[in-house]
């Protein structure tokens, strides 16, 4: 038996990619009779452990540090035959150029209201999906189904184009945050993204909206990692760097 999961191992291919945020192992086994366990490592110490539990997929939040080494080793072992089990080590591979990351561990709570984040309860959830985008009680609702049309503008409202812009559906999800909310969270982000590379419209990088954007991104990636759960933003490295770009840039910035 130990000869056979020998050669499942040197068939299974280890993907295990740091993007500034996390790392991110898949591992894909040709037989289903093998679990995982993934242990990760910086210079050549442990510094994070993610159990068979999680099988073949294992995130790691990572604070920004010097990386002079970073591998992971993982486990391989039998479902019904626990004690048969062998590992091996990986690299890890960086993505090019990497400018972002998590600066240091934090040491304080997450409080919507330091990252302009609305409170919502269930009901008003409920309202949202059943009803559609309402930001304010003088407006009419609007559904908004995805892929949205980001340079809509349905009722020749300046201010309702704002909190458009300013994600304020995403409000609702980041307030109950729970790992299925996160989803949802980053399939509307990653729509808007998707616009934003093949549309033009003024209203996509409105100075107060993308601040408020920048605010929750934030507050999503902390929440990420809290909850130990994969962030699902595409192309992250782009809407970072965006926002950085149009944020420091006083000539986009109004005085108001």
């Amino acid at each position: 038996m130990t000869e056979n999961i020998v050669s499942i191992v040197e068939n299974t291919q280890v993907k295990a990619i740091y993007d500034g945020f996390q790392v991110k192992v898949n591992i894909i086994a040709d037989s289903k009779h093998i679990e995982c366990a993934c242990y990760l490592y910086l210079n050549e110490k442990i510094y994070a452990k993610s159990y068979y539990e999680n099988n073949n997929k294992h995130i790691f939040y990572l604070e920004k540090c010097k990386l002079d080494r970073l591998e992971v080793k993982v486990f391989f072992r039998y479902r019904h035959e626990k004690s048969k089990k062998i590992s091996q080590k990986y690299n890890v591979c960086d993505k090019d150029n990497i400018i972002y990351g998590l600066s240091e561990k934090r040491s304080f709570s997450l409080l919507l209201s330091d990252f302009e984040i609305f409170y919502s309860n269930q009901k008003a959830i409920e309202k949202y999906e059943l009803e559609g985008f309402r930001p304010r009680k003088d407006n009419k609702a609007l559904k908004l189904a995805l892929p949205i049309n980001w340079s809509q503008d349905p009722f020749n409202d300046k201010n309702w184009m704002f909190q458009l812009q300013a994600w304020r559906m995403l409000d609702f999800y980041l307030s109950r945050c729970h790992v299925q909310d996160l989803e949802v969270v980053s399939n509307i982000i990653n729509d808007w993204v998707n616009f934003e590379q093949n549309n033009r419209c003024n209203w996509l990088w409105y100075d107060m909206s993308t601040g408020l954007r920048a605010l929750k991104i934030t507050y999503y990636l902390l929440k990420c990692k809290e909850m130990s759960v994969e962030h699902k933003i595409n192309d992250l490295d782009y809407l970072l760097q965006e926002h950085f770009r149009h944020l420091s840039n006083i000539e986009e910035l109004n005085l108001g």
